[in-house]
């Protein structure tokens, strides 16, 4: 807790409400905690410290609780904060309302983000005072003893004490004090922040342990036992929530628990769930409620496959309307017994089920602001709802603007809809603000800015009406925040402030306003209008009471210009000259506030009229626009925009022509780099043309290159931004992004969809950049969740017999053209010629191997060939939603013999439901599996339970490493990827670690080979060519080194080994492929210690048996390759016994040789139980 304490305390030293006592509750902390609370203690005499033997957080409290002496007692943990103002709104409440506790509202947060748990805004939608429990059953959520105020004496009179020795120790007594029948209050203001900490280390993250569960039951008894004379209402909604939200964070780990963990919780299930009413059930939301019903069964089988449907699908149910009653149904319950009745199956929306998501926002010339929304309910659908109302309303609660939403038509939103039982066609609202009729109910207001108002939602539906005050904005066609309105004529305009729990909205009425903005070089000329909306016209003030126009740094150190202001025509005016400029520190430009100063010293902001018309001023200057519309200077050294992009999709280019500044004083350097930037690789514009004198630029990219078999293909689907490239070594950026103007008005966005990519163009986040998207080339009707579920149910209709004639490869989910599905494809063209051959690929930077048709995986196309090709080869698995169809052969010919452990041999805490299940599914589809060797064949049926039949004769992939084929490939490779005959190369191919991700999620790369070092020592003789595992491929790490050629995506491995000399590794299966070449092998291995014992655990003793010296740097790495140029490295015995253990039968031949066997076995209709 050393890394917490600290902070947690300060956080009540710091509060406005002073007049308090902290006792901190040492319970024989091990780190350097008490040290830091002793610290705390000697510094503030509010603070005393208690140090005790560890006897659980129970006698930690009622220790704590024994000592304190004041009016009220509260509580907190020692990771978490009080917000500055929670004590004071709380003790200010009691005070006011003389109820025994006060309920304060909660924030959860991590190392990233914030964020409110949907249970809060039930909880704490609104505050409210001197409640009873049967008022407001869902604070039954809130059974944490610390956001809490309690009278003190009610609070021992009714709770008196902990119970020690058992965690989930507050909740009994929460309970108790809501059931007492004194009156509390709940409040809307957060006053509490609960930390989720980012190594799950907290008791409450703690889900899969016998133990906690063993407590947190033991806690339900006694709960259930306090609102044992509760009225049933109560008693209804505490078993609901218990059911379908307390413990579902223990059942959802039910796959990676032990059965003595899945036992605990059925009997739990089947003894409350013996209580559940059919109002109980009917609260619960329908996927916890199927779940719960396969628990209350006791079918786990079931259960899993429930769990793993809405884990896969989220809210997937579909909801039908009869005779005034909403009935839920899922499409797994095809799969599943008969488990809910019908009355089971009713819904009843709850009110805080409203969603909106705002995707796009329009600035109207008359000053309205238009929101664009998706709508949506789980039980709700938005083709039932009558009416889509946005509300604005005071901090009172008094509604000063209501609009209803009117329905809208956005074919884009489909790409990004993930309800798959809801038509996003019926969800889209435009909600249109008015910020003069949101003047005239407010009335006059001191200042320019009125009171915070509250932006929410409200929807009406079969006589439903259900709410949301938190409305999430969404980036997908380039809205990144809500700015302000335009001004209207009547000079008012409205702002936006955004956050995870509520849309706060704000009127303005700007003082002064910009009217017209005139840039010359070096200067400007404004002319500013001024309203007068709450004091007598400035106009007229004594000569003495000049206005003056200023620009202040925003540290308040460089004061850019103060000129003054002269009123021609009705409007002010001024004249503005800039000085040669330097910027402070390491950054492209200075910022200056621009402010007016008038009447009698007083500062004013200045808003403006039309975003439409800031630009670049005067080069090097820019006057932009806050997202609150008032204005600010730059000062650049170096700048560019751009005005234009066009993106051609019919030779897939991208043509973005702008500006760009530097200033002579600053920079030497006039003929700027463009690229286009992603995590992994740039690219360069195929076409440039550049104006020194002007600044003018006009570049061109293409999103086409030409793969090592000389065909034009799409770039990798990826990111990229688009940036100007400085050279290193200077004091200010490396690289400029130019910003896009559109952005100043609106969302910016561009999208076309060709014959080998889907291209999207964005504006980044404050529209400083431009981001380029490259996609798989999928047709509209093929993008989205929802468009995605619709193509698999229909291809899953049976309406498209399975074809004997047709057969469907595919490699690594359509990331290559290799492997042995593309040797079979070879030998199904020479055994089978009248089989047309169909290969997937993830995109168009994928080629189909020669013959083979290319079909875009996820397509329509592709789902239609998954359901009805007669022959289906793949190296991996296809998608949780693929079913096998009579008729179809489906050929698994794996990828790679296993040192590591896979399947069922792995934990099943490390591996995922998801990918269990669908394991599972795939073994029982699979005709016939591929082992490289007799020896893998065994492992292989066990590890995924495979009862069906195994060729273990060889690996048809490594066909293409002997003979005059592995020679003609290795010439190509090497002239492919620029490798002279006389350099040496070096395939290095580290597998990925299960305990290894980034902080997006993905495996993350990891490399011991030091590359810097390998220059040093050989220079341009020595290649690396460096392979990551296609786990590891979507970590973003850049490989960088002279020499060094990243081939993580390179579509064909067998090239890469032909290419290569010899191979550095470490526990990846490519050693039983790189064998076969007979050339050396070099293990780099300073983990295996690890890696072995804890991280996955091998098939057999590595170190006895590897084919090569094991090492644990990169220097011993080195000393071998040297060995290997001077004198060769020769096939040791141990080398020899490997290769003939493992791949002793890959001669060349086993594609044709091994098809034979599968399609004799089809013809005879034999069951071959095992081919060797």
């Amino acid at each position: 807790m050393e890394q917490y304490v600290r902070g947690s305390v300060q956080s009540l030293l710091d509060q406005s409400y002073e007049n308090i006592q902290v006792i901190i509750v040492d319970d024989g902390s091990t780190d350097n905690s008490p040290q830091i609370c002793d610290e705390l203690a000697q510094s503030d005499t509010r603070v005393k410290v208690i140090h005790k033997k560890n006897a659980g957080l129970g006698a930690a409290r009622n220790t704590g609780v024994a000592e304190a002496t004041g009016k009220y007692l509260t509580f907190i943990d020692s990771d978490d904060f009080v917000t500055s103002e929670g004590l004071r709104t709380m003790v200010e409440t009691l005070e006011k309302t003389g109820s025994a506790f006060v309920v304060g509202s909660i924030e959860r947060f991590d190392s990233v983000r914030s964020w409110t748990p949907k249970w809060v805004h039930e909880a704490h939608s609104k505050t409210r005072h001197r409640l009873k429990l049967e008022q407001l059953p869902q604070i039954l959520y809130d059974v944490f003893a610390w956001n809490k105020l309690y009278n003190f004496e009610i609070w021992k009179e009714i709770v008196g004490a902990f119970p020690e020795g058992i965690l989930y120790e507050d909740q009994e007594g929460t309970a108790a004090l809501y059931t007492c029948g004194l009156p509390f209050d709940v409040l809307d203001d957060v006053v509490y922040r609960w930390r989720l900490r980012d190594d799950s280390s907290s008791i409450t993250q703690n889900k899969t342990s016998v133990d906690d569960l063993n407590q947190r039951l033991e806690i339900v008894d006694r709960v259930w036992s306090a609102l044992e004379g509760a009225d049933p209402a109560i008693q209804d909604f505490w078993l609901a929530k218990l059911l379908s939200e307390d413990l579902y964070y223990y059942y959802r780990e039910i796959p990676r628990a032990s059965d003595e963990f899945a036992s605990k919780l059925v009997s739990t299930f089947q003894k409350y769930g013996a209580l559940a009413s059919l109002n109980v059930i009917q609260q619960m939301p329908f996927d916890r409620r199927l779940m719960f019903a396969t628990l209350r069964s006791g079918k786990l089988a079931d259960f899993k496959t429930t769990l793993n449907y809405f884990v896969q699908n989220g809210a997937a149910w579909n909801i039908s309307y009869d005779n005034q009653i909403l009935l839920a149904a899922a499409d797994i319950e095809s799969e599943l017994p008969a488990l809910l009745s019908e009355e089971e199956h009713r819904v009843v929306p709850r009110e805080s089920d409203l969603a909106i998501e705002v995707f796009d926002q329009k600035l109207r010339s008359n000053g309205d602001v238009v929101l664009r929304g998706a709508v949506a309910s789980d039980d709700l659908p938005a083709e039932l709802l009558s009416s889509v109302d946005l509300v604005i309303e005071t901090a009172s609660g008094q509604i000063v603007y209501r609009v209803a939403g009117s329905r809208a038509q956005d074919e884009r939103l489909a790409t990004q809809w993930t309800r798959i039982a809801q038509e996003p066609a019926q969800a889209i609202f435009d909600f249109s603000l008015n910020p003069k009729a949101i003047s005239d109910a407010l009335g006059t207001f001191l200042g320019s800015q009125s009171e915070e108002l509250s932006m929410r939602f409200e929807a009406q539906g079969l006589g439903y009406v259900i709410r949301t005050k938190t409305p999430k904005l969404k980036n997908w066609f380039g809205l990144n925040t809500l700015v302000s309105g335009q001004v209207d004529q009547f000079g008012n305009t409205l702002a936006f402030k955004t956050s995870q729990e509520t849309w706060k909205v704000y009127l303005l009425r700007p003082r002064f306003v910009l009217n017209e903005l005139e840039p010359t070089k070096n200067s400007l000329r404004v002319k500013i209008q001024s309203y007068d909306h709450t004091e007598a016209a400035l106009f007229g003030r004594k000569a003495n009471d000049e206005p003056r126009l200023y620009a202040l740094s925003k540290d308040n150190q460089d004061l850019l210009f103060d000129v003054p202001l002269v009123e021609e025509n009705g409007e002010l005016c001024a004249s503005v000259q800039f000085k040669s400029f330097v910027p402070s520190g390491v950054k492209n430009f200075n910022e200056y506030d621009l402010r007016i100063r008038w009447d009698r010293g007083r500062t004013f902001p200045v808003g403006v009229r039309n975003r439409t018309a800031l630009t670049v001023s005067a080069p090097g200057i820019e006057v932009l626009a806050s997202d609150w519309g008032y204005l600010s200077v730059r000062r650049y050294v170096q700048f560019a925009v751009i005005d234009e992009t066009k993106l051609q999709i019919e030779d897939s280019t991208i043509l973005v022509r702008g500006r760009v500044y530097f200033d002579d004083l600053a920079i030497r350097q006039f003929v700027p780099t463009f690229a286009l930037v992603s995590s992994t690789r740039n690219i360069r514009p195929e076409d440039v043309h550049f104006e020194p004198d002007s600044g003018t630029f006009q570049v061109k990219f293409s999103m086409l290159e030409v793969d090592q078999s000389g065909r034009l293909v799409s770039l990798p689907s990826a990111d990229y931004i688009f940036q100007i490239l400085q050279p290193t070594g200077k004091s200010l950026p490396a690289s400029i992004w130019p910003k896009v103007l559109d952005t100043k008005f609106g969302a910016f966005y561009r999208e076309a969809t060709g014959n080998v990519n889907r291209l999207r163009l964005y504006a980044t986040p404050g529209g400083k950049g431009l981001k380029i998207r490259i996609s798989s080339p999928l047709a509209k009707h093929e993008l989205g969740k929802n468009n995605q579920y619709k193509l698999q149910q229909s291809s899953l209709a049976g309406n498209t017999p399975v074809d004997p004639t047709i057969a469907l490869f595919e490699s690594f989910a359509g990331s290559s053209k290799g492997d042995s599905p593309a040797a079979f494809a070879s030998a199904f063209a020479e055994l089978k010629p009248e089989v047309n051959r169909y290969w997937t690929i993830k995109d168009g930077s994928v080629s189909a191997p020669d013959g083979c048709i290319p079909v875009v995986r996820y397509s329509e196309e592709w789902w239609n060939l998954l359901h009805s090709a007669g022959w289906l080869i793949n190296n991996n698995n296809f998608p949780s939603q693929f079913r096998k169809q009579d008729g179809q052969t489906y050929i698994q010919t794996w990828h790679g013999t296993p040192l590591k452990k896979i399947g069922h041999h792995v934990p099943q805490e490390n591996l995922s439901l998801g990918y269990r299940m669908l394991m599972e599914r795939e073994e029982r589809y699979w005709d016939f599996f591929l082992a490289q060797s007799e020896w893998a064949g065994k492992i292989m049926r066990d590890a995924f339970r495979y009862t069906g039949t195994v060729v273990s004769d060889g690996y048809p992939r490594n066909d293409g490493l002997v003979g005059e084929t592995a020679l003609e490939c290795r010439a190509a490779t090497r002239e492919y990827l620029s490798i002279t005959d006389e350099q040496t190369v070096v395939l290095y191919a580290p597998t990925w670690r299960d305990d290894k991700k980034v902080a997006s999620g993905h495996y993350d790369l990891v490399s011991y080979l030091d590359f810097d070092k390998l220059r040093n020592k050989f220079g341009d003789d020595v290649v690396i060519l460096m392979r990551g595992h296609s786990n590891t491929t979507d970590a973003g790490r850049q490989i960088r080194g002279i020499n060094v050629i990243d081939v993580s995506r390179y579509s064909d491995i067998s090239d890469l080994i032909n290419a290569s000399d010899l191979l550095v590794t470490d526990y990846s299966s490519i050693m039983f492929d790189y064998v076969v070449t007979r050339k050396p092998m070099i293990f780099l291995v300073p983990d295996i210690e690890q890696y072995s014992g804890t991280t996955r655990g091998f098939y057999f003793d590595f170190k006895e048996f590897a084919p090569g010296p094991l090492c644990r740097t990169t220097d011993e790495v080195i000393s071998y390759i040297e060995k290997f140029r001077s004198v060769g490295l020769a096939i040791t015995p141990k080398y020899e016994a490997f290769l003939n253990r493992f791949a002793s039968q890959d001669d060349g031949h086993r594609a044709v040789e091994m098809l034979r066997t599968i399609f004799a076995a089809v013809d005879n209709h034999e069951s071959i139980e095992e081919v060797k």
